[in-house]
């Protein structure tokens, strides 16, 4: 499937980090300090989106600035499927085991400016990425921030719109879209995690229009067969 996400040109990377030094403070009241202290990794063809994580950012503080952010819908809806039932209200944290952050200090990473999530990595398994080819892909705390500037840059936009297609008896059969599959960010058990916004038929509630959900479950790797899974994928990243 191609990205048919609108390419852009390359924005430098000192305004970015301005940018993100200004999204910090409005959004979390957070000072990330001095943006030149900051360690920018070499900058590679095709990586074109600055992301940074200040070193006081945590999965919790990225999720709950996600809720409170993203207003198009009343909440975020967070389902596990280790836990087998959705989870709206809960810390992530308590759900996740693997790598939150790649470092103790304020770091940035590159990573592809798209919207969709890496079609160069279409058919690529979640272990062949973290133990035999070692590529370093996108945590599920990055992803998180990732859509929240996102969302406000485009003006209510999101990253990874996955559509279910059912059948007439609800089976579902198909899939429009990506999801972003996060191989170091292990849920209990065991699971990979994957997020995606998922595409509903729109309906009102409260006087808000409701036209999707967020969404963050465990992927059991057991059962996961990349080439039949070609809409879920990994983002690479590159990283100091």
């Amino acid at each position: 499937m191609k990205d048919k996400t609108d390419k852009i040109e390359r924005i430098d990377a000192s305004v970015q980090l301005a940018d993100w030094r200004d999204f910090y403070k409005e959004i979390y009241d957070m000072d990330i300090g001095d943006i030149d202290d900051i360690d920018i990794p070499p900058e590679k063809e095709g990586f074109d989106r600055l992301i940074v994580v200040p070193k006081e950012m945590n999965l919790d503080k990225a999720y709950f600035g996600c809720r409170e952010r993203v207003s198009t819908f009343t909440g975020l809806m967070i389902m596990f499927y280790d836990m087998a039932a959705p989870f709206t209200g809960g810390k992530p944290s308590s759900y996740i085991r693997g790598s939150h952050s790649r470092r103790y200090s304020t770091y940035a990473i590159w990573a592809r400016n798209r919207a969709e999530a890496d079609e160069e990595l279409i058919g690529v398994h979640a272990d062949d990425l973290r133990e035999r080819l070692n590529i370093k892909t996108m945590f599920l705390l990055e992803r998180f921030l990732f859509e929240i500037k996102y969302f406000i840059e485009t003006g209510g936009k999101h990253l990874d719109e996955l559509q279910k297609i059912t059948n007439k008896t609800g089976r579902t059969i198909d899939r429009i879209g990506t999801a972003t599959i996060c191989p170091y960010s292990v849920c209990y058990k065991g699971n990979a995690s994957i997020i995606y916004y998922e595409k509903v038929k729109p309906y009102i509630i409260d006087d808000i229009k409701v036209d999707g959900y967020l969404v963050v479950k465990g992927f059991p790797l057991i059962f996961y067969d990349a080439k039949d899974y070609n809409w879920m994928r990994a983002r690479e990243v590159i990283c100091c």
